[in-house]
């Protein structure tokens, strides 16, 4: 049966001509032989330590373990105070790691802000847009009414100038028939087609003050969006420019 002494000089064999996966199974076995031998809890956690991050967790309880049983040994100080300085090297790159996690979550929180900020000023302007249009169509309307009031009331004065003349220049029963036709005429076109036009005008008039009222609305929110960007936005898009940098720094310092 092979000693954990000679799997320990096989992982470190393996270790020093770059087979690493052989030298990590080696270190295993020879800890499984003999769990008092303290090499291989020293240099298992060394390697574990050189490696992804993902081997940091069981290289640092290596390591402790190695510090625990023999720190206090004179012979292995030396070892000893690597173990304790590796330890902290691996805090510093837990810690490091937790940073980036959290600079990437702070990263996609504040791109989610920025894409939110974004929809809303799209919506804003779609709505503007929209908005301009409806005022256009009813500015037109409203003028289109107000000109049919206007030949409408052309159209009746002249009508009625016409049949005031009649009565003015007839006498008799002609002037009772065309007096009641003014009568009835007057009557009617006062309160039909003017009346009707002047409700078109009336009405074409309230719907551009209406959409005039909700077209300031709009460019109010659009005032307060583009504010939001050139100001709040602004901090915004630096801050995730900050982030992304750290992030880069972070991973460079943990790659290394």
């Amino acid at each position: 049966m092979v000693d954990a002494e000679q799997l320990y000089e096989s992982a470190r064999e393996h270790w020093t001509e770059g087979r690493i996966a052989s030298a990590e199974s080696a270190y295993r076995e020879a800890i499984e032989a003999d769990a008092g031998f303290p090499y291989p809890y020293y240099e298992l956690g060394l390697l574990l330590a050189a490696r992804s991050r993902k081997h940091h967790d069981e290289a640092g309880s290596l390591l402790e373990t190695f510090i625990k049983r023999f720190s206090t040994d004179p012979f292995f100080a030396e070892e000893t105070e690597n173990a304790r300085l590796e330890l902290e090297r691996l805090a510093e790159a837990v810690s490091r790691a937790e940073e980036l996690e959290s600079t990437r979550d702070e990263i996609d929180r504040l791109e989610a802000q920025r894409t939110d900020a974004h929809d809303r000023l799209r919506e804003a302007v779609t709505a503007a847009q929209e908005t301009a249009e409806e005022a256009w169509t009813a500015a037109r309307e409203h003028v289109a009414a107000e000109e049919r009031r206007r030949r409408t009331w052309r159209r009746i004065e002249r009508r009625m100038r016409r049949m005031r003349r009649k009565v003015e220049g007839s006498v008799g029963r002609k002037h009772e028939v065309y007096f009641h036709r003014y009568q009835v005429a007057l009557s009617r076109y006062s309160r039909d087609p003017a009346e009707k036009a002047a409700a078109e005008a009336v009405a074409a008039m309230n719907r551009s003050s209406h959409v005039a009222d909700q077209d300031g609305a709009v460019r109010s929110a659009l005032a307060a969006l583009d504010a939001f960007v050139r100001g709040e936005g602004a901090a915004l898009e630096r801050r995730i420019t900050a982030a992304k940098q750290r992030v880069t720094e972070l991973t460079k310092s943990l790659d290394g």
